[in-house]
């Protein structure tokens, strides 16, 4: 059985591409004539072996009360040991950190080919937390494998990158309604501004182009796009002054000056002594040793 298998896995590692109408439709056509067999193995391997009779859960050994202390030490790593997954599921999981890899290297060399061997990259510094609805972002493992690869990664602030226009310096807005792509909030709010499309406040942003001069219209822009356009902006500040420009810097809180006189503590006041207004105990009250000394 696992033969067939491996044949059929193997028939379907061809890969073609859509806009070819006779190579795609042969990719289809061997789905579908080996979809039933995968089908039926996929659903039939579960992560559970207790009836498996796969040479690697023949050496399940159950652990046994009556071994001796000496005997128990020798056999813990076998004793109550089932294997924790199929060797179908160790494929697949190594396959998928196989294709990670050498996306990462098909990255790297694609970089390489079009930047040149002594690049520097920059990347923003917004990282994402986990959230709901949302697919994790690569952080600093991204940042790791460029750096593993040769290249010079530098961060960068985002601070307003995504808010200002990157030709006029005005305000960008979100302007374009589309349907609610979160499906838990359809009920409460159907359609959102668009996140990725904005648009900028300037009237005269796009007249500034010659083919654009009696048009109406407002310049789009991609939120990304605007951003990396930012980051030039950014770096070419810090080349020709040395720090950031003034719309992309964050509001500092103002400093007291040191003259300004400090508030001072009032001293900390005790509370007074409240007095006892406990009557004095009484003879069956005292202790023994002081009735011992009054008699």
């Amino acid at each position: 059985m696992g033969s067939v298998v491996y044949n059929a896995e193997e028939r379907l590692k061809i890969s073609c591409s859509i806009l070819i109408p006779n190579e795609y439709h042969t990719y289809i056509q061997a789905h579908a004539n080996e979809w039933q067999l995968l089908d039926w193995f996929y659903n039939e391997t579960t992560m559970t072996h207790a009836h498996s009779t796969h040479q690697i859960h023949k050496n399940y050994v159950p652990v046994n009360p009556k071994w001796s202390k000496r005997k128990a030490r020798k056999m813990k790593p076998f004793a109550g040991r089932v294997p924790e997954s199929h060797p179908l599921h160790q494929k697949l999981r190594l396959a998928a950190y196989w294709n990670n890899r050498q996306a990462d290297d098909r990255l790297a060399r694609n970089l390489h080919e079009k930047f040149g061997k002594d690049a520097v990259l920059v990347i923003g510094n917004w990282s994402a937390n986990m959230a709901r609805y949302h697919e994790p972002i690569r952080g600093k493992g991204w940042r790791d494998m460029l750096k593993r690869h040769g290249f010079t990664v530098y961060l960068l602030d985002e601070y307003r990158t995504s808010s200002i226009c990157p030709v006029c310096e005005s305000s960008l807005e979100n302007f374009q309604w589309v349907c609610n792509p979160r499906p838990y909030q359809c009920n409460k709010s159907p359609s959102v501004k668009c996140h990725g499309l904005l648009r900028c406040q300037n009237e005269n942003c796009l007249k500034s182009v010659a083919k654009y001069e009696e048009t109406t219209r407002l310049r789009k822009w991609n939120r990304d796009t605007a951003a990396v356009l930012n980051f030039r902006h950014i770096l070419h500040g810090l080349r020709e002054n040395g720090c950031v420009p003034e719309r992309f810097q964050r509001a500092q809180q103002p400093k007291k000056p040191d003259d300004e006189p400090k508030r001072k503590r009032k001293p900390a006041t005790s509370k007074k002594a409240i007095p006892n207004k406990r009557p004095a105990p009484c003879d069956s009250e005292r202790p023994l040793i002081e009735l011992l000394q009054n008699a």
